[in-house]
């Protein structure tokens, strides 16, 4: 670069620096000079209105932007938004800071609160919440009953009815006559005592209500095992039996003979033993409670022996019930 400029007015060279041309001394100005920028220019009191235009314009343009964008974009809420014709001057005019800011609503600060799954009440089909315990609608409680456990046949265990029993009682104790004596159709003997003379000892004198007729079993010893069979001539159901045991033609041949001391009582192919006091007396049994049966058997199980023979007898036998 050249360390001098020239004199704009006779052209001699001037150092630089120098404002004075040597030769003709006027007022100049260095290339320097001429390539600085020109000097801000001042603008007239009329310019200045220009900027609150523009802000004013800038104002008005967000206002618009705010009132009718932004609602659409975010939504907002009844009466945030004043109608149209509500919008003052001030409300157009006011500074862009001034402008209410709308903001999306955080999803992480309000939780969607989730709807519960609906199911039907098992009573009335009301749809219902799935965790309520009771329909609000019919009042019925929604826990279903367990199902049962399937039991199987083995595991069935049935209870055992009270075995019928039998037993002799006091005379007291019978009520024969509600009952009535059963029809026999035949009574046949196990065995029957040969005898001289005009006696008749077979097992069907045991029902004709003669107490001075008996039977009398007839094998050798004192006939335990030995008895009667009696053929019903229906089914009836059996409560009481009466007895009178030994030989009561007389009280001498009531001793001289043999007495039932225990008899077996065969019903229905069930076994009833029963024990009698020795006596020329009337005696009762009963069963526990009624069986029905077309067939009654009497055994001898054991006998107290005569003082003279070893038969042993039976005066009578009555068969109590009701036909079924």
């Amino acid at each position: 670069m050249a360390n001098y400029s020239f004199c704009e007015n006779c052209g001699i060279p001037i150092p630089l620096g120098d404002t004075l041309c040597p030769s003709c001394a006027p007022q100049v100005q260095t290339d320097l000079n001429r390539h600085m920028p020109p000097p801000r220019q001042q603008h007239s009191g009329g310019n200045k209105l220009i900027l609150p235009i523009i802000i004013g314009i800038v104002a008005i343009i967000i206002a618009v932007v705010a009132i009718f964008v932004v609602p659409k974009l975010f939504g907002n809420s009844e009466g945030d938004t004043p109608p149209i014709g509500d919008i003052t001057e001030e409300q157009t005019l006011q500074e862009p800071s001034q402008t209410p800011s709308v903001n999306p609503p955080d999803s992480t600060e309000e939780e969607e609160t989730p709807i519960e799954a609906l199911t039907s009440c098992i009573a009335c089909g009301a749809s219902i919440p799935e965790s309520a315990q009771f329909c609000p609608y019919c009042g019925k409680s929604q826990t279903a009953a367990e199902p049962e456990e399937e039991v199987t046949e083995e595991e069935i265990i049935e209870e055992e009815p009270e075995p019928i029993t039998m037993e002799r009682i006091e005379s007291i104790y019978a009520n024969p006559n509600s009952l009535g004596k059963v029809s026999v159709s035949s009574a046949y003997g196990t065995s029957v005592v040969s005898q001289s003379g005009n006696h008749d000892n077979t097992a069907g004198v045991t029902l004709d209500g003669d107490l001075t007729t008996s039977w009398q079993e007839g094998v050798t010893g004192s006939g335990v095992g030995e008895g009667i069979v009696y053929n019903l001539d229906d089914e009836y159901a059996i409560q009481y039996i009466s007895f009178n045991l030994g030989n009561w033609r007389s009280t001498t041949w009531y001793a001289e003979n043999n007495v039932p001391q225990a008899l077996d009582i065969v019903i229905n192919e069930e076994i009833y033993r029963v024990t009698f006091p020795y006596g020329q007396s009337k005696y009762w049994v009963a069963l526990s409670e009624p069986v029905v049966t077309d067939c009654v058997e009497i055994y001898i199980a054991a006998a107290y022996p005569g003082s003279v023979y070893n038969d042993t007898c039976i005066a009578e036998v009555g068969i109590y019930g009701e036909r079924s």
